[in-house]
C-alpha cells in the first residue's frame, strides 16, 4: 500500500486499494491532520520514513566484528589496569598487616590468596562468559 503526500499538502494513496467510503473517512482525516501544523509535521515525517525505509536491508555481522574488536582492546586495558592495582593493592595490604597491625606470617597467606582471587576474575570471568555463549550458539 503506497500512501504519501504532495506539494500541496493533499493525500494521495493508491486508488485500487479503498472503496469510495474509504476515500472519504481519509479525505476527512487528512483534512483534520492538515489542519494542525504539528499532526502534519508529524505525518510527513513518518510518511517519508517509512518511505525510505521500504527497501533497506543492514548488515549487521560487520558492526558487530567492530564491536567485538573494540570490547577486546578495552578489555585488555582493564585486565592491564587490573594486574598492577592488584599487585600494588596486595602488595601494600601485606606491608600495612605486617608492620603496622603486627600480625606477622599468618596475614600473608590470606591477604595473598584475596588479591590473587580478583586477579583471576579479570581473566577467568570473560573465558566463562564465553564459554556459556558457546554452549547455546
Amino acid at each position: 500500500m503506497e500512501i504519501g503526500i504532495t506539494l500541496n499538502n493533499e493525500l494521495v494513496f493508491n486508488k485500487e486499494i479503498f472503496i469510495k467510503k474509504e476515500k472519504r473517512n481519509i479525505n476527512c482525516l487528512a483534512g483534520e491532520i492538515l489542519k494542525n501544523k504539528r499532526l502534519t509535521r508529524c505525518t510527513v515525517f513518518l510518511i517519508t520514513g517509512l518511505n525510505i525505509t521500504k527497501d533497506v536491508l543492514a548488515d549487521t555481522s560487520d558492526a558487530f566484528v567492530k564491536l567485538d574488536k573494540a570490547g577486546w582492546i578495552f578489555l585488555g586495558i582493564v585486565q592491564k589496569l587490573g594486574f598492577w592495582v592488584c599487585l600494588i593493592g596486595c602488595l601494600l595490604e601485606i606491608l600495612f598487616a605486617v608492620f603496622k597491625e603486627g600480625k606477622g606470617k599468618s596475614a600473608l597467606l590470606p591477604i595473598t590468596l584475596k588479591w590473587i582471587g580478583l586477579f583471576l576474575a579479570f581473566y577467568l570471568l570473560p573465558e566463562i562468559f564465553i564459554l556459556i555463549r558457546d554452549l547455546f550458539s
